[in-house]
């Protein structure tokens, strides 16, 4: 099982780092041939898809994996298929609503949001990459991990990931930026067909899929999941943009793009943890529990997390120069000055973000709550008392102390449940104190010059 954790943690961070470089890919191409203001636009319009696939799918995938895989696990799949089918109902509700919404008034909510499109029939792209979307990672992801195949996860995300930057570039070179709009459907597309032709020859999900039906009895614990992480989800955002607010109106345009160097740059380095640990992890203890072999495969799961992630925060911070100036340009050379104690805090942050994520996993939507107030709440209060005082600099001390503060609050727990073990406690803190050290010694907490 060893070997399976490891396997696992290396095929996420392999899916991560496939879409880091496409994404970059896509990028430097979209900018290429749409300039300046092409760009803007584009993304704007590629951030109304990505929001409205997330309204539309509301997390589902979670509530199907949590309240399914138990029943497909003790192979009664007649119950499996009522949580399936039920996820379904809801999603294909939405679906229709949006579409409705979509076609009465798309063009309105384009033009409020200032995005208005000429000819007025390009909304319609939009309108299929977040149908495509939503469908794909809302049902047919939550079937992968209902089955335990995180390697069709994999493959379908690589696949998406790879022709998204293909279709895009190629559409934005050969026909600007509505070739990109037209082409913004391809990737969700492909994900959503990557899940299907590898899950419907699957035996188990055959079975699953033969007893779809829906029952509204569902709906609350259902919900219930889909509130807890599109309001934790939406809890977090509000909070860091109204700070990221802040820093700009306190401290200027030049520091808040340096920190979102530092910002950017570190959730790159939280999907290479996270990714592998979820896809090891999800399926596994949403149907047995917090149990024995579960804990065991968490402790291993945290180990090598931990030690991926404290490799991939000392080189950021060793190589920050080399780091920022090939993701961004020479110019932001003075954003290392926010990066490498930044990255103090993400390895924190990491470290939290696994113990909480294997709370929700074992169904403890409480503890997945609170740990994620207690970060909420401390990056919070940090920011508005230190801003004022420090600027960008404040915002990265106050997300150090946040998540310091969350991931001692969540190995409290842990501790306190033995789902870890001291020798994981002593090698979180020995981890952290070392990324803090070595971020010192090269003026990570130095000011600016």
């Amino acid at each position: 099982m060893k070997r399976l954790a490891l396997r696992n943690m290396l095929s996420g961070g392999a899916l991560s780092a496939v879409r880091l470089v496409m994404g970059v890919a896509k990028v430097k191409i979209v900018a290429l041939w749409l300039g300046v203001e092409g760009v803007g636009h584009f993304s704007l319009l590629a951030q109304i898809a990505t929001t409205g696939t997330a309204l539309v799918s509301m997390s589902l995938a979670i509530p199907l994996i949590n309240l399914g895989r138990p029943h497909v696990a003790a192979e009664d799949y007649r119950a499996g298929g009522t949580v399936a089918g039920t996820v379904a109902a809801v999603l294909l509700i939405n679906a229709l609503l949006v579409t409705l919404v979509w076609a009465i008034a798309g063009s309105w909510l384009l033009n409020i949001l200032g995005a208005e499109l000429q000819p007025a029939a390009l909304r319609w792209p939009i309108l299929l990459a977040i149908l495509f979307g939503a469908l794909a990672g809302g049902f047919w992801e939550g079937m992968a991990f209902l089955i335990d195949r995180f390697d069709v996860y994999v493959r379908a995300n690589i696949l998406s990931a790879v022709l998204d930057a293909v279709a895009i570039g190629g559409a934005a070179w050969a026909f600007g930026i509505e070739g990109a709009i037209l082409a913004l459907p391809v990737a969700p597309l492909i994900l959503l067909l990557g899940y299907a032709i590898q899950i419907g020859p699957n035996q188990v999900a055959r079975k699953v899929l033969g007893a779809l039906r829906p029952q509204w009895a569902l709906l609350r614990p259902i919900f219930g999941y889909c509130a807890l992480m599109v309001g934790t989800i939406s809890a977090t955002n509000i909070v860091q943009t109204w700070l990221r607010g802040q820093v700009l109106t306190l401290d200027g345009s030049a520091a808040n793009g340096y920190l979102q160097v530092a910002t950017a740059l570190s959730s790159y380095l939280l999907s290479f943890v996270m990714t592998g640990f979820w896809g090891h992890l999800h399926a596994r203890a949403a149907a047995e529990g917090d149990t024995a072999e579960v804990r065991t495969e968490l402790r291993k799961s945290i180990r090598l997390g931990l030690a991926i992630s404290f490799a991939g925060c000392l080189a950021a911070i060793v190589l920050a120069p080399l780091v920022v100036a090939l993701f961004y340009a020479p110019s932001f050379a003075a954003a290392t000055h926010l990066l490498r104690p930044y990255l103090v805090g993400e390895f924190a942050f990491q470290a939290f973000s696994m113990i909480v994520a294997y709370q929700l996993t074992i169904g403890r939507r409480r503890r997945y709550a609170v740990l994620n107030g207690v970060y909420i709440a401390a990056l919070a209060l940090g920011g508005i008392w230190l801003i004022p005082l420090l600027g960008a600099s404040g915002y990265v001390i106050a997300h150090i102390a946040a998540a310091s503060l969350a991931g001692l609050g969540g190995l409290g727990i842990a501790l306190r449940h033995r789902q870890l073990a001291w020798s994981h406690a002593a090698m979180l803190a020995g981890l952290w104190a070392s990324i803090g050290a070595i971020s010192w010694l090269l003026g990570g907490f130095d000011a600016p010059t």
